[in-house]
């Protein structure tokens, strides 16, 4: 958590962790009514590229060792369900060694780009949300105005904006792992067919 104080309804946060985009937190009342001394609750952080997170008490109690434990189970609770979403994502990364530079090339038309780790949360950090195939946008070309870069996530198949200043380069044909040529295949094959109608 960052030196910044945080009340919510007259309760200051003493503790968080946050999980993506979401938290937990633990607080203590510091208002001057009869409320309950300790809280925890959640925080949605969906919203974070807007600059708010929404705080939404959970737990009220005298008890601090209840409230304690609470929060405690949240996070594990959080952590294992997050482990098993990702049990099976490619957990190596791409860096600038494996990539040819963006201005290698005059359009990112039809190129597997590599964003870099340092925009995704930790627990994001691996191969399959870094190698995407670029498709569109104003960052698609190296002396355009804009940075949007449409592209497919060569992992999960979801199309997605990335900016072109996040991106570290093209992604070298000998370092595309097998998972991604797959997907690369099949969207390739997809726009032919739009292209043959």
């Amino acid at each position: 958590m960052n030196d910044e104080e945080v009340i919510v309804e007259d309760y200051k946060v003493i503790e968080r962790t946050v999980i993506a985009t979401e938290g937990f937190f633990l607080a203590e009342y510091v208002g001057n009514g009869t409320n309950e001394k300790y809280a925890s609750g959640t925080i949605d952080r969906s919203k974070l590229d807007f600059g708010f997170e929404q705080y939404q008490f959970k737990y009220l109690s005298d008890d601090y060792l209840d409230v304690v434990k609470f929060y405690h189970q949240n996070i594990i609770s959080k952590i294992e369900q997050f482990k098993e979403m990702s049990a099976d994502i490619p957990k190596g990364l791409f860096t600038k060694e494996h990539c040819n530079p963006l201005d290698s090339v005059p359009t990112l038309a039809g190129e597997i780009v590599v964003q870099s780790v340092d925009v995704l949360f930790p627990e994001y950090r691996n191969a399959s949300n870094q190698i995407y195939l670029a498709t569109a946008g104003n960052g698609y070309k190296g002396n355009a105005r804009g940075s949007a870069v449409y592209a497919v996530n060569l992992y999960s198949g979801e199309h997605t904006r990335l900016e072109r200043y996040d991106l570290i380069g093209i992604l070298r044909k000998e370092h595309i792992p097998n998972w991604a040529k797959k997907t690369y295949e099949t969207i390739r094959s997809q726009k032919n067919k739009e292209k043959e109608r």
